[in-house]
């Protein structure tokens, strides 16, 4: 069967018309693609921004006022106390009190009396009662720091001083690992008391901080009422 000219022209003539008007469409919604793509953007970008603008005020307006005044006020005063000159002073006190423990503790029994007193007194096995009074003078100094100025952070440094100048003779003693025997260095013996200073310091200071606060506040409640302490006897 033969194929006529004019037919083969004609389907050319109408694919071509196709193809055309399909590629015309093609642009055409391509256009249309680009332009909406370009205002959700647009209008992405401007929600984004004007969110971004009032969260930032906001959050401006927060720290320069609420959060600021707590931040300043009763945090700074948990924390650091209510009187820096009484901190600083407290910060330089530490080391004396680490300076003289060591002494202490290098110059009569040693560390390992120390060691084996503390550990003792800790399982139970062989109570010591020096290290009872070391405790309790530990926790009478937290105590008096925190009454007089409410500060953790320089309540902790001043009981955890003493204890890691006790710990830190350890240094040139001889320890024993699973590899043999070794002589502590200066690293590993102020790494090591520094890690004793504070595992064992901080529970301390936090119960003397909190006792240094009960005292404070009686102490204030009768100051203010001299009958507070019948009153509190007949409750």
């Amino acid at each position: 069967m033969e194929v006529s000219t004019s037919t083969v022209r004609s389907a050319v003539g109408t694919g071509l018309a196709y193809l055309v008007a399909a590629l015309a469409f093609v642009n055409r919604m391509g256009k249309r693609l680009v332009v909406l793509s370009g205002t959700l953007l647009k209008r992405l970008w401007q929600g984004t921004r004007d969110v971004t603008v009032v969260g930032l005020n906001r959050t401006r307006e927060l720290f320069s006022g609420p959060i600021k005044d707590i931040v300043t006020g009763p945090v700074r005063r948990i924390l650091f106390g209510r009187r820096l000159d009484v901190s600083l002073v407290a910060l330089l006190v530490a080391p004396i009190l680490a300076l003289a423990a060591a002494w202490w503790v290098g110059s009569t029994f040693g560390y390992y009396a120390l060691e084996e007193w503390a550990l003792g007194t800790w399982d139970g096995t062989n109570p010591t009662a020096l290290v009872f009074l070391g405790v309790g003078f530990l926790l009478a100094l937290g105590a008096v720091s925190s009454a007089i100025n409410n500060g953790i952070v320089p309540t902790t440094i001043l009981v955890s001083a003493p204890i890691f100048g006790a710990a830190v003779t350890r240094y040139g003693t001889e320890v024993t690992y699973y590899w043999g025997p070794t002589v502590v260095s200066v690293p590993n013996a102020v790494g090591v008391a520094t890690l004793i200073g504070l595992g064992v310091g901080t529970p301390i200071a936090l119960c003397g901080w909190i006792l240094g606060i009960a005292v404070r506040y009686l102490v204030h409640f009768v100051g203010h009422r001299p009958d507070g302490i019948s009153q509190l006897g007949e409750h």
